[in-house]
């Protein structure tokens, strides 16, 4: 039985207990009432473990995903620097191919006019 449960049959015992006449009081009955409040004692540590287990559990799923965020971030951060370093590779290859063909086109202009001449 759950402390739930138990705390729900207390509540349902102090619910029927007979009232003291002239007063706000009721009469209960006291082996019930104690065999809940030892239900209680024996089932809170359960409970209390299970809860701690879970918050263990849930740190250590954290842990391990802020982990794996960061191996993620850290990869991309990476991968970002090999591209840059690559359209920088092809954009001096560009600038390069465009310098040679200016060359090219300029001695070809210098040929033609000295053909001309």
């Amino acid at each position: 039985m759950t402390v739930d449960e138990i705390l729900e049959l207390m509540d349902e015992l102090l619910d029927k207990s007979s009232s003291v006449p002239f007063s706000q009081k009721k009469m209960i009955d006291v082996e019930q009432m104690r065999e809940y409040i030892d239900s209680i004692r024996l089932n809170l540590p359960g409970e209390i473990k299970r809860a701690k287990d879970m918050t263990r559990d849930k740190k250590n799923i954290l842990t391990e995903a802020n982990k794996e965020a960061e191996e993620i971030i850290k990869k991309a951060k990476e991968e970002a620097k090999k591209l840059v370093a690559q359209e920088e590779i092809i954009k001096q290859a560009a600038d390069y191919a465009k310098q040679i063909a200016a060359e090219a086109n300029k001695q070809a202009a210098d040929i033609v006019e000295q053909a001309k001449a």
